[in-house]
């Protein structure tokens, strides 16, 4: 994230934050090289006394502020993010992978009524979803079955879009349908009336077209072949899909797949699936 002038860290004890790294993001901070720390903080359960002073050694050490996102905050309390909102301090939301690691998550309800900035993204691969579009789904189930509907289908796309861009400071570039911004966006089959359901409920093979920077990447073949580009078959739960050949800078993704499964082989490993397909995940 270097181009985005982001700082990420997995703590604030010593063990995950050295005194060398405190002083250089502190004076980065203050000299404006820095936009973002993202710092995991309080994963744990509230009942984790560990988890629940990290906090405190986040403010202690003066990082409080609009340019600190904490990742987790699953152990925060009410006064907790009544001080993340004084101090302008983000949240950023991994209702997955908190829920299958300790069948809970972060008191976004109370982060929510107390008016901090919220984001959401998935965790790493062994517990979280496997690409913001699955968090999107499984966090929207998760709100309308056990939240009492705290979080719209909208709110959640802006959770993921325009808030994530604004939070890291790069909202003048992506985040958002503007002129002037990248053309990063995709476009999906289902409702046209009721974009942010459809988005909440959509399927991986739903996903149609995407664009980077303008550049089709991947979607059917019906709308890749519009644009006129190299395209590879690629099967997505199912259905077939194409993507644009020349944008693959590491070659073809048959070879690229190929070269990464005889690579694990070695470990005993194997490549993990480029989607969920199964029908029961929300």
């Amino acid at each position: 994230m270097s181009g985005e002038r982001a700082e990420n860290t997995l703590g604030v004890a010593p063990r995950d934050l050295k005194q060398s790294d405190l002083r250089r993001i502190s004076d980065e901070i203050t000299a404006n090289k820095i936009d973002l720390l993202l710092i995991h903080v309080a994963e744990g359960s509230p009942a984790d006394t560990e988890s629940t002073v990290e906090f405190r050694a986040l403010k202690g050490l003066g990082f409080l502020g609009p340019h600190t996102a904490i990742i987790h905050g699953a152990a925060l309390g009410s006064d907790d993010f009544r001080e993340m909102r004084t101090s302008g301090t983000a949240l950023i939301w991994l209702p997955r992978s908190n829920m299958e690691l300790y069948g809970s998550t972060a008191n976004v309800a109370e982060a929510w009524l107390q008016g901090v900035t919220i984001a959401i993204a998935p965790d790493w691969s062994p517990t979280g979803s496997i690409n913001t579009f699955a968090e999107l789904r499984y966090a929207s189930h998760l709100s309308h079955n056990q939240f009492f509907s705290l979080f719209s289908d909208r709110d959640l796309f802006e959770m993921a879009t325009a808030i994530p861009a604004r939070v890291a400071g790069i909202d003048d570039k992506v985040g958002s349908l503007r002129q002037e911004l990248y053309a990063d966006l995709f476009v999906l089959m289902g409702e046209g009336a009721q974009p942010y359901t459809t988005l909440a409920h959509a399927k991986p093979e739903d996903v149609h077209l995407v664009l980077v920077g303008g550049v089709p990447i991947y979607g059917s073949e019906k709308l890749m072949g519009a644009f006129q580009v190299k395209t590879e078959p690629l099967e997505i739960c199912g259905k077939k899909m194409s993507l644009n050949s020349d944008a693959l800078t590491a070659g073809s993704f048959a070879d690229v797949s190929a070269r990464l499964k005889a690579d694990l082989s070695g470990y005993q490993l194997e490549l993990g699936p480029l989607e969920e397909c199964a029908k029961s995940v929300p």
